[in-house]
């Protein structure tokens, strides 16, 4: 038997948690964590855009934001912490 190597990059093997902009993009305005050109990016990101113009990933501090590509990677984020919980949140 014989074996072919792989022509994959890491980046085309999922890693748990990231999800392919290749497979599916988040909704508009999902809060995310982008990888953009295999850098994972240290600020929050929402998908924009709409029917006239490409989807791109949008932050508030920045005027121009990347458009998603096929290679971008995604992972929604996690809830809060006793997301379900209700009251003041103070420590007693």
């Amino acid at each position: 038997m014989t074996t072919q190597a792989s022509s994959a990059s890491p980046l085309d093997i999922p890693v748990r948690g990231w999800i392919s902009a290749k497979d599916k993009y988040p909704r508009i305005g999902q809060k995310c964590i982008v990888c953009i050109e295999g850098i994972v990016q240290d600020e929050i990101y929402t998908l924009d855009g709409g029917d006239d113009c490409p989807q791109y990933w949008s932050r508030d501090d920045i005027d121009e934001c990347p458009f998603i590509k096929e290679s971008d990677y995604w992972m929604p984020l996690p809830d809060a912490p006793n997301a379900g919980v209700t009251g003041s949140g103070e420590k007693g």
